[in-house]
Formats: structure tokens, C-alpha cells, sequence
């Protein structure tokens, strides 16, 4: 086996620090991809039930098959009302 030159070590200790740290980014870059896709999760989720509430407040339309039926109340005396 052929030796080593000396200056290859240094090279070598760099190269497993840069791994080390290489390995540390990759996981923390898989952690924070994790928790984005959970917040986009979250977040459509909310909308969905936002959209289901803003859906459920409004008022019914009347198809043509229904009678419209307009109320309305005046504070007026009875006498100028128009009814007898």
C-alpha cells in the first residue's frame, strides 16, 4: 500500500468537518420543509372552514318554485299606514 503524503490529512479533516455540517444543514432543511408543508396544511384548512362559514351566513336564495315574501315595518301611526 502506497503511504499517505502528510498533506493529504489536512484535506481529510476537512472533509469529514464539511460533512459533519453538510449532514446537520440537510436535516435541519428537511425539519423546516416538514413544518412549512404543515403550516400550508393548516393554513388551507383554515381557509376551507372560513369559506364554509362565510357560505353558511349567507341567506338562502329563493329559487323561482318559492314565493318572495318582502317584509318590511314602518314606525308610522296605523291612520297613515294605508291599512283600516
Amino acid at each position: 500500500m502506497a503511504a499517505v503524503p502528510a498533506a493529504a490529512n489536512p484535506l481529510k479533516d476537512i472533509a469529514d468537518w464539511v460533512e459533519y455540517y453538510r449532514r446537520h444543514w440537510e436535516e435541519s432543511f428537511d425539519k423546516l420543509e416538514r413544518y412549512l408543508k404543515e403550516l400550508q396544511r393548516r393554513s388551507k384548512s383554515q381557509e376551507i372552514q372560513r369559506k364554509e362559514r362565510k357560505m353558511a351566513a349567507k341567506p338562502k336564495l329563493v329559487t323561482k318554485d318559492e314565493p318572495l315574501v318582502v317584509e318590511r315595518t314602518f314606525d308610522a301611526p296605523v291612520s297613515l299606514s294605508g291599512r283600516p
